[in-house]
């Protein structure tokens, strides 16, 4: 019993923090799209605003 409520805590606990670093990581891949499908709509061509510090000059 002890054995099946720890695998099954464990499995939730593995499926939340993996939900988590997904959507965290496909975050710039919605604004993305949503630039995208704004541009599509309106013809408007504004740059996209760059955030962020992962290493690579801007």
């Amino acid at each position: 019993m002890i054995l099946l409520l720890a695998s099954t805590a464990g499995v939730v606990l593995a499926g939340c923090a993996g939900w988590a670093v997904a959507s965290n990581g496909l975050r710039p891949v919605r604004r993305l799209t949503a630039a995208t499908e704004h541009v599509a709509r309106t013809s408007e061509l504004t740059p996209i605003k760059v955030t962020g510090r992962d290493g690579w000059p801007v």
